[in-house]
């Protein structure tokens, strides 16, 4: 009924086929109505901004790998992101020191899955630096005691100007 593909630690599940999808669906046509509970209302704020490691994730964390890689700042080069041309001046207009970055013991710019978007966020030294340089600036504040972070309204606006990422 299952398939599963494996990406690094994690695992994606999907139904077998359209077949399968029929068959469940026809099975719900006999299951009572219900309503559904989760804890879907009560993870919001995590799923919209927080930090992974040390790094951004969440609705935030795509946004800005997605409009990083738009704007042609980074592209995709398998498990890792690579910075461009565009992207090392626009890094550099972030106060951010590349060179620098790169130097570190870690990876640079490595492709973290999200586990609430399911997609790829910025992590390694470059994803660490922009974490750093939005706290920095006050665009995002840490919550106490919590992974969340909150998207100031400065934030909202800078990331909307310098990014182009409406959340």
């Amino acid at each position: 009924m299952l398939t599963v593909a494996r990406r690094g630690r994690s695992r994606v599940y999907a139904l077998a086929g359209a077949h399968v999808a029929s068959a469940l669906e026809a099975m719900l046509a006999l299951a009572p109505r219900s309503n559904a509970r989760s804890l879907r209302d009560r993870l919001k704020p995590i799923e919209l901004a927080r930090t992974c490691y040390d790094h951004l994730a969440g609705r935030l964390g795509v946004a800005l790998a997605d409009a990083m890689e738009q704007q042609g700042w980074i592209e995709t080069s398998d498990r890792q992101y690579v910075v461009t041309a565009k992207g090392e001046s626009a890094f550099s207009a972030l106060a951010l020191d590349l060179e620098r970055l790169r130097d570190e013991r870690r990876q640079f710019a490595k492709r973290c899955l999200d586990w609430t978007e399911r997609r790829y966020h910025v992590a390694g030294a470059l994803g660490a630096a922009i974490a750093n340089e939005l706290k920095r600036r006050k665009w995002i504040v840490p919550l106490p005691n919590s992974r969340t972070v909150q998207i100031t309204s400065d934030g909202y606006s800078g990331l909307r100007r310098t990014f182009r990422v409406a959340l």
